[in-house]
């Protein structure tokens, strides 16, 4: 089906070939003979006399209709439906076989409302659609999902603030001088790629595996099923080798392409050609920005595809390139779209936890000797920021991916039919017949 609404249906012929007129005494048809009346003029009173007829409709006085039928009404502008009571419309031909997935934009006519069983529903979906299917999932499941968030956002804090602490207390920047040489600069790059490193493979690895079951339990969500955390868990445990694996090459393969662009006009440089290597090194950078990020952006529904399709690395990886084909520059603005409202609800969330830690000062410093030192407890009540953060994204994230995903399937699948077999939909469509629905998510 098309975004733009098909031509108006225009008026069926009847059965001798010719199209009906709207009246028994169109100007196009002569007006039949007048008939006498069956039934004699009453003796008591004069007939009532005739009422003066036109040129334009000449013919006897309009008689009453008989009891049970009802007039044809014209039709009106657009495509109208005829009035209740009048039988069959020979002026309309078989009943029109109607998209089961609603109106598109700018459908005017009737249409078979779509399922919606669970949070979305069982069509093609908008970009608002989504985003409210990732929020409608956290508000009829927000026991399992915060659950699930909270208790992954809290082992993923016990893990790295202790690390981030540790790694102070081995080396602060407020340590070097305002000329640091050469071996305090190497020290201190090693260091605050540790402090920097850490906290992030911890942070990835708490959300791909929150991300994985929040997965399970949204797209349960779809055919109005529910899962608790333990079954979610048992049913993502066995599959999170490769969920790694999808995750590390989901962003091995982009930043890999931008090196690789970005690799000649470095040894260049490196070798002392610096017009050259500088000549090569910005067009290979830009080149390399939007092969990276063309990239990304065709493998990031391969971890919804492993998770619901339960397929190896690869094949997951090439099921959501094929998924994004045709599509790309939709699932980029979604994708965009996404990380714009985690970053400031994220952002909102954190500033407080962040301005009561004195984490401003660290941002504000001029340079690396005037950033101060963080404490146990500022790193505490920062960690205490980010478990609240995560509770509300991580479903969000999650939630709006599996959608994505399953957005994509319908529109090149039809995934809402098996949906519907799978929640036990019954539609009745226009023609009588019955469209069951779902399967498996």
């Amino acid at each position: 089906m098309t975004d733009s609404p098909g031509p108006p249906i225009p008026d069926a012929p009847g059965p001798d070939g010719e199209r009906p007129a709207d009246d028994a005494t169109s100007p196009d048809r002569p007006a039949p003979a007048s008939q006498p009346s069956a039934t004699p003029p009453s003796l008591d009173k004069p007939p009532a006399p005739d009422e003066p007829s036109t040129p334009e409709q000449p013919g006897p006085r309009a008689q009453a209709p008989a009891p049970g039928w009802a007039p044809v009404q014209p039709p009106a502008a657009g495509w109208g439906t005829p009035q209740q009571g009048s039988g069959p419309d020979p002026r309309w031909g078989a009943p029109q076989q109607q998209p089961l997935w609603g109106a598109p934009p700018g459908w005017n006519g009737p249409y078979v409302q779509a399922a919606k069983p669970g949070v979305i529903p069982l069509r093609p979906l908008s970009v608002g659609e989504i985003l409210d299917g990732a929020f409608a999932a956290m508000r009829a499941h927000w026991k399992v999902m915060i659950g699930i968030a909270v208790v992954v956002a809290l082992l993923t804090q016990c893990l790295e603030v202790p690390v981030t602490w540790l790694l102070n207390r081995e080396f602060s920047p407020s340590d070097l001088s305002d000329e640091p040489t050469g071996e305090e600069a190497w020290r201190y790059l090693r260091d605050t790629a540790a402090l920097v490193i850490v906290p992030i493979v911890v942070a990835t690895l708490g959300q791909i595996a929150a991300t994985a079951m929040l997965t399970v339990v949204v797209s349960r969500a779809v055919i109005a099923k529910a899962m608790s955390a333990a079954q979610a868990w048992t049913a993502v445990r066995p599959l999170l080798p490769r969920l790694l694996g999808v995750t590390f090459a989901t962003w091995l393969i982009p930043v890999g392409t931008l090196l690789v662009a970005t690799l000649p006009g470095l040894l260049l440089l490196a070798l002392g050609a610096d017009g050259l290597g500088a000549l090569l090194l910005l067009p290979g950078m830009i080149g390399g920005i939007v092969a990276a990020v063309y990239l990304y952006v065709c493998l990031s529904l391969a971890g919804p595809t492993l998770m619901l399709e339960k397929q190896s690395v690869r094949k997951s990886l090439e099921r959501s390139r094929k998924l994004v084909t045709g599509s790309w520059w939709r699932v980029c603005g979604i994708l965009l779209l996404i990380a714009l409202i985690m970053t400031i609800v994220g952002g909102i969330i954190q500033t407080p936890f962040l301005l009561a830690s004195d984490g401003i000062s660290a941002i504000t410093a001029s340079k690396p000797s005037d950033v101060p030192d963080p404490s146990f407890v500022d790193l505490l009540i920062t960690g205490v920021g980010s478990v609240i953060a995560a509770a509300l994204l991580y479903p969000f994230a999650a939630g709006a991916t599996a959608l994505l995903y399953i957005d994509q399937r319908i529109r090149r699948e039809a995934l809402d039919l098996d949906l519907a077999r799978a929640a036990g939909v019954l539609d009745e469509e226009p023609g009588g017949d019955a469209v069951s629905g779902p399967a498996s998510a």
